[in-house]
């Protein structure tokens, strides 16, 4: 993603709670929406997605799906202490 931003790419195609793509099942590369949302908002660049809001949704479906597996890192580690987001439209 870091690589496709440099570049020119501005769009991206991800996937919540890594469930996984439906086209493409065990597919490999699939980046996790939440985890997208952290590293562009690290890298300064604000998407206009509240970087809570998807830690809180998957926060809601743990509690909800119990059984279901997730592998969530950013969701499972929250955010690191002082992390500000970018605040800046892209």
């Amino acid at each position: 993603m870091v690589a496709a931003i440099d570049a020119g790419v501005s769009r991206f195609d991800s996937h919540w709670l890594d469930w996984g793509c439906p086209f493409a099942p065990c597919a490999t590369g699939n980046v996790l929406t939440e985890d997208l949302v952290f590293k562009l908002e690290a890298m300064g660049l604000s998407i206009g997605i509240d970087i809570d809001r998807p830690t809180e949704v998957c926060k809601i479906v743990e509690r909800e799906l119990p059984d279901e597996p997730l592998h969530n890192a950013s969701a499972a580690a929250g955010l690191p202490k002082g992390f500000a987001p970018a605040g800046l439209p892209v």
